[in-house]
Order: structure tokens, then sequence, then C-alpha cells
């Protein structure tokens, strides 16, 4: 029980739970730090086989150093999706790759499979213009079959055409892309997004989570709200939204 015990903080600990967090109850945490829960029971109950899809979003730097070096010593069975590329040359063995609707495994780290995937693709390449030019020979012979021709035997032909009958097909290699239509927004007058001295607060028990933010943004703008997990990125988003409503302000938003 005490060895569990001691797991357990661990773990705590290295997902970013300090002594306090470690006492107060799930609902009051954020949603960014209820996923950090749900990995760290996943971590404690060591699965025969442990599924984790992005891991590393919720975390911030030394969350996921640690949780780097904690799965480098994972003795069990691990599948992984992420797009953390230093993350996963880290952790994992193996790679398996969607590829013309087949999975296909690569061993090596993940810098060994981008090479060998490479590769692959290269001489997939070959091999479809190759059979493409196989293909044109026989079509080729098949016109000269028609047209009788002297010096072509029927026997030849007949095995020719027995030869293409017989081949398996490669297809053409897809190019993978990802294509998204954005309609034009309508046009809108400035200002567009205006922040004056707004104050917010959950409820009147508890300390205000900002004071006094103040910030504009045009549309030339390229904005990314940044902050540690529970800082109020969200409730920033949901105040700009209008889901929220702001505690004071000098104007509405």
């Amino acid at each position: 029980m005490v060895n569990c015990y001691l797991q357990v903080r661990r773990i705590l600990y290295g997902l970013g739970f300090d002594d306090t967090a470690q006492t107060r109850p799930i609902k009051s945490f954020s949603g960014g730090w209820r996923m950090r829960i749900s990995l760290a029971q996943a971590l404690f109950i060591e699965p025969d086989l442990l599924l984790l899809d992005e891991p590393t979003n919720h975390l911030d730097l030394n969350a996921v150093l640690w949780l780097d070096s904690y799965l480098q010593k994972w003795k069990k069975m691990l599948l992984v999706v992420s797009h953390d590329q230093d993350f996963l040359d880290s952790i994992c063995t193996d790679f398996l790759n969607l590829e013309n609707k087949k999975l296909i495994n690569y061993r090596g780290s993940y810098y060994d499979f981008k090479h060998m995937h490479a590769v692959r693709e290269r001489d997939y390449l070959r091999a479809y213009e190759k059979q493409q030019d196989q293909l044109k020979l026989m079509k080729r012979a098949g016109m000269s079959k028609q047209k009788a021709e002297a010096k072509v035997s029927k026997s030849a032909i007949d095995e020719e055409e027995e030869k293409m009958n017989d081949m398996s097909l490669i297809e053409r290699p897809k190019e993978y892309k990802v294509i998204f239509d954005f309609p034009a927004p309508p046009e809108i007058s400035p200002p567009y997004i205006e922040v004056d001295q707004v104050w917010f607060r959950y409820n009147e028990s508890k300390p205000f989570l900002f004071e006094k933010l103040d910030f504009g943004v045009g549309l030339d703008t390229r904005a990314c709200v940044v902050g540690p997990n529970g800082s109020g990125k969200s409730t920033v988003i949901k105040l700009l939204y209008g889901d929220l409503t702001p505690s004071k302000t000098n104007n509405e938003l």
C-alpha cells in the first residue's frame, strides 16, 4: 500500500501536480489538468497495452520531458499517436504507417522511419513506372497481333498477353493531401477585437483570474494564446466569444 501511494505521488509530481494540487478535488481543475489526471491514472494502472492519443497535447515542457523519461523505461506494450517527433523518436521502437490502405511496419527510431519510408516511396514509384512501361510494350504487341504483322508470331503474342493478365497491377502512387475550404468572411469594421480593462472571476468567493486585461486584435494580427494549464486560456476565448461575461469592464467586448 505504501509503495502504491509513493508511485501515485511520483507520477503526479512528474505531471506537474505539487503537494497542494494533489489534495484538490478533480472538479476544481481545468480541462487541461483533468487530461493530466487521466494520463496519471493510465500510467499508475500499468495495463498490458497502454494506448495514448496525443499525450503531450496538454503538457508543458517539464511534464513532456518527465513523460518521455518515464515511458523510455516502460516494460509493457505501448501504442501511441503523436505529432511530437522528438517524443516519438525517444520512446518508440517501431512505427506503423498507413500506406495504400495497408499498415506497414518500420523498425527503428522515428528518423530511421522517415528515411526508410522515403526509400520505400522511391522504390514503389520506380516499380510503378517499370510496370507501366511493360504494359505499354504488351499493348503494342497486341496491336501487332491485330494487324497480323508477319514478323510477330502468334505464340509469342499469346505468351505476352498471358503475362499481362497474371500481373498484379501496382496502383499509381498518391500524394497525401488535405484540402480545407474556408469561405471568405464578410468584411467587418474596426475595432475588430478590443479588450479594455477586463476583470473576471468565476464567483465572488474566488480571486480574480484576470485583472485589468487590456489588448486589441486587428485583421492583420495572428495571435496565439499561451500559458500553463489552468492559467485561463480557455476562459479568455470564452470571454471573447460571449460564453462568459466579464465581472467588470470599461466597455463591452
